[in-house]
């Protein structure tokens, strides 16, 4: 017998989710890049850093998987960019925060979207 999919009414919001998720997971392996890099050269306090921000990266795709699941939608395990290769510790820098002022701006355009369209159940 076949399983007739019904819409999902949180659709929406696991679009959202997703899009968060890979970016989360794009960037939890920039991170990783960079603390590989950061070791590499020497800079062990640096390398460090950089690692405890990939992990706590691979923590929020973790609570993003979770919300999609309990909204009982499909997660989207895909990182929504390719590493950049950037060895020297300014550039990476740069990067870095180039990449956290953009998730912000995302999340803050997601919370818009699910605000207007009524989906604050993901809130």
């Amino acid at each position: 017998m076949e399983k007739i999919k019904v819409a999902n009414k949180y659709q929406k919001s696991i679009d959202l989710l997703n899009d968060a998720l890979g970016k989360e997971i794009a960037t939890s392996l920039q991170y990783m890049y960079f603390h590989v890099h950061f070791e590499d050269a020497g800079y062990e306090y640096l390398s460090k850093k950089m690692r405890m921000i990939s992990i706590a990266e691979m923590r929020h795709s973790e609570e993003l998987s979770d919300r999609i699941l309990f909204l009982q939608g499909d997660v989207n395990m895909n990182p929504s960019f390719t590493t950049r290769q950037i060895s020297d510790p300014k550039e990476m820098f740069r990067f870095a925060i180039q990449l956290e002022q953009s998730t912000i701006d995302s999340y803050n355009d997601a919370a818009r979207i699910a605000a207007e369209a009524e989906g604050k159940v993901s809130e």
